[in-house]
C-alpha cells in the first residue's frame, strides 16, 4: 500500500495513539459525553472533561473492461466511474462541565475530512482528446476538504434559566441549526419555555467556509460581478414538556433570507410550525410523532414533514407496528444558492472549454417533491426467543412532478404509486452459536387509480436478498459478520431512446443485477476503545436500451470494491 492510499488509516491511527496516554488519567467509572453523568460534590468543584475521538477512513473504487464498438475498438467513455473515493474523517467531541467549579459548560463537536485525489486514469475532456486530469474524489459542498463545526457553544446554567451561545441545534423546533443564543426557562418540573435567535447557515453545508457563501447579486445579468454574502436570520419560540410516560415539544420559527437580490426571484420569509413527542400509553403501547408545517414560504403553505407511528406489544414475543410518513424535499433558495450553474459561451459552444465559465447561482426554482408512505408490520419470536420472524408491507405514493429544463421547457411526471413487501428471519443460536439472518424485499408497481389520476409507479421493479451470519470472537470482545447480498432491478420501459427521444422516453430503460459479499469485524478491547473494519466486493451487470432501432445492449460488468475502517476512543 502506497502512502497516498494508506494515509487515511495512518492519520487516524496516529491521532488515537497520541490520545491513549491521557486515557489512564481519566476516571474509569465515568461514562463520557452524557448528561446523566453522576459526579460527587468534590468533582463538581473542578472542570470535568469528557468526550470521544473517532477516525473514519473509507475507500471505494470501480473497474470494468473497456466497452467495444462494432469494429472491436474501445469506446472512449469508460463504463466504470473514473472517480474513486478515498478519504479520512476525524471527529472530536469535547465537553467541559462546570468550568473551574462554576456554572458554565463548554460543548464542541468538530470534524475534519481529508480527501486524496487520484490521477491514475485518463479522463476525457472531449472526444479524441483525453487528458490525465485529477478528479475531486469526495467531499465538501464544492469539493475539497471539509472543516465542519457541528456544535460549538457555551452553556450557562442558573436556577431559573439556561442560556446557550454559539453554534447549536434547536432540536425541539424542527432541529434547526443556527449560530446565536438559546434561552430556556423552566416553569416547573414538567414544562419549560424556549426561545432562540441568530444566523442560519446554509443547510447541507459541511464546511464553515461555505456556511455563509458570497454569491452574485443578480445572476440574470451575465455582466454582473457584484457579490453579497448570504447571512439569513432565524428566530423562534416554543415549549417542551416532560413527564414519566409523556414528552415532546411545540414551537414556531421564522427564517428571513436577508440577502440583497436584484433578480426578482428572491426567497420569501419562511415560517414553520413544529411538534414532536412520545407517549407511552401503557406498558404495551406507545405512540410517537414528528410534524413540521410551513405556514409561509416560496412554495406556499403546506406540510413539510410528518411522521406518526404506533408500537404495540400484546406479549413479550409479539410486536405489531404501524407508521405513516410524508417526506417533503422542498428546498429553500437560501439553502441552494451555492449550486454551480454552468454558463455556455455561444462563440465557443463546440470547443472543449465551452462549459468552463461557471458561476454560483443565487436563486433556484423551488418545488416540493413529497413522498407519502404507510407501513405496517408484525414480528413474532418463538422457541424460547431463538427464532424471530418479521413481515412488513408499505405503500408509497408521490404527487405529480414538473421538471423545468435549461430551455425552460416543462416536463410533467404524473402521480404514481408502488408497494414494498419485506420478510426477515433470524436464528439467534444456530450452528456453533452463530447468529444467522435472512431478508427478502420485493418492490413493485400498483395498478392505476383512474379516479384520482394516479399512475403505477412502475419505472423500476426490484428484488433484493440479504443473508448475514455473525458470531462472537476473542472471548466476547469482538464479533465477525459475513454477508451476501443480491439485487435485481428492471425498469418497466425498454423503449428505444435516442437523440430524438424525450426525457420520458429515456426514463426507465435499464435492467441491472448486482451480487456482492463482504466481511465486517467489530472489536472492543476495553470500554474506552472501539474498532471496526469492513471489506466488500460486488459485481454489477447492466443492460440498457439507449440507441434508436437497436436491441438492448449489455454493458461491461462493473467490479466495485469497498473498504472501511473506524477507530474510536472515549475519555
Amino acid at each position: 500500500m502506497s502512502l497516498g492510499r494508506g494515509a487515511p488509516f495512518v492519520l487516524g491511527g496516529l491521532l488515537l495513539a497520541l490520545l491513549q496516554k491521557s486515557a489512564y488519567a481519566q476516571s474509569e467509572s465515568k461514562p463520557p459525553f452524557y448528561d446523566i453523568d453522576q459526579e460527587s460534590a468534590d468533582e463538581k468543584k473542578e472542570t470535568g472533561f469528557s468526550g470521544n475521538v473517532t477516525s473514519t477512513s473509507f475507500f471505494f473504487d470501480e473497474s470494468a473492461n473497456p466497452k467495444l464498438d462494432s469494429t472491436g475498438m474501445a469506446v472512449l467513455l469508460d463504463n466504470a466511474s473514473p472517480m474513486g473515493r478515498v478519504f479520512t474523517d476525524l471527529r472530536l467531541k469535547l465537553r467541559a462541565d462546570h468550568i473551574s467549579g462554576g456554572k458554565a459548560d463548554f460543548i464542541a463537536d468538530v470534524r475534519f475530512r481529508k480527501q486524496f485525489e487520484r490521477c491514475d486514469r485518463l479522463v476525457p475532456q472531449a472526444i479524441g482528446e483525453p487528458i490525465n486530469q485529477c478528479l475531486a474524489t469526495q467531499s465538501g459542498r464544492l469539493n475539497g476538504e471539509e472543516r465542519d463545526i457541528r456544535e460549538l457553544y457555551v452553556r450557562y446554567r442558573e436556577k431559573g434559566y439556561t442560556l446557550q451561545v454559539g453554534r447549536q441545534f434547536m432540536t425541539e423546533i424542527g432541529a434547526i441549526k443556527f449560530d446565536g443564543a438559546r434561552f430556556e426557562k423552566p416553569k416547573n418540573k414538567t414544562l419549560s419555555y424556549l426561545a432562540f435567535a441568530g444566523l442560519y447557515p446554509t443547510r447541507g453545508s459541511r464546511d464553515y467556509r461555505q456556511d455563509y457563501p458570497r454569491v452574485i447579486e443578480n445572476p440574470l445579468d451575465p455582466n454582473s460581478t457584484t457579490t453579497t454574502r448570504l447571512m439569513p436570520a432565524v428566530a423562534g419560540a416554543g415549549a417542551s414538556y416532560r413527564r414519566a410516560k409523556l414528552y415532546g415539544s411545540v414551537g414556531i420559527a421564522g427564517i428571513l433570507p436577508r440577502g440583497r437580490d436584484l433578480s426578482g426571484l428572491e426567497e420569501k420569509t419562511r415560517i414553520l410550525l413544529s411538534s414532536n413527542g412520545y407517549w407511552q400509553q401503557s406498558d404495551k403501547t406507545d405512540v410517537y410523532h414528528n410534524i413540521i408545517v410551513d405556514a409561509a414560504s416560496n412554495s406556499g403553505a403546506g406540510i413539510s414533514n410528518i411522521s406518526v407511528g404506533v408500537n404495540h406489544r400484546p406479549s413479550n414475543s409479539i410486536h405489531v407496528f404501524a407508521q405513516a410518513h410524508r417526506v417533503d424535499t422542498e428546498t429553500l433558495n437560501v439553502q441552494t444558492q451555492v449550486i454551480l450553474d454552468t454558463q455556455i459561451d455561444p462563440a465557443n459552444a463546440m470547443t472543449p472549454n465551452a462549459a468552463l465559465d461557471t458561476r454560483v447561482q443565487n436563486n433556484w426554482y423551488v418545488q416540493r417533491v413529497a413522498q407519502e408512505s404507510v407501513r405496517i408490520g408484525a414480528s413474532s419470536a418463538f422457541s424460547a426467543r431463538r427464532f424471530q420472524l418479521t413481515a412488513s408491507g408499505a405503500v408509497r405514493r408521490r404527487p405529480e412532478i414538473e421538471v423545468r429544463r435549461n430551455d425552460n421547457e416543462i416536463i410533467a411526471l404524473g402521480k404514481a404509486q408502488a408497494a414494498d413487501i419485506n420478510l426477515h428471519f433470524v436464528d439467534r443460536e444456530s450452528i456453533k452459536e452463530t447468529r444467522i439472518s435472512a431478508s427478502i424485499t420485493r418492490s413493485f408497481d400498483l395498478g392505476e387509480d383512474k379516479e384520482n389520476q394516479i399512475e403505477a409507479l412502475d419505472r423500476s421493479k426490484s428484488t433484493s436478498v440479504v443473508i448475514n451470519a455473525s458470531r462472537e470472537i476473542l472471548d466476547g470482545k469482538g464479533e465477525v459478520e459475513l454477508n451476501i447480498n443480491y439485487l435485481k432491478a428492471a425498469d418497466q420501459s425498454v423503449a428505444d431512446c435516442g437523440l430524438a427521444s424525450t426525457l420520458l422516453d429515456c426514463f426507465g430503460t435499464s435492467q441491472s443485477t448486482t451480487f456482492g459479499a463482504g466481511v465486517l469485524v467489530f472489536y472492543r478491547p476495553d470500554k474506552n476503545w472501539f474498532a471496526m473494519a469492513m471489506l466488500s466486493a460486488a459485481s454489477q451487470t447492466l443492460i440498457t436500451s439507449d440507441v434508436v432501432g437497436e436491441e438492448p445492449e449489455k454493458q461491461p460488468a462493473l467490479l466495485m470494491r469497498t473498504a472501511f475502517v473506524r477507530l474510536a476512543y472515549r475519555f
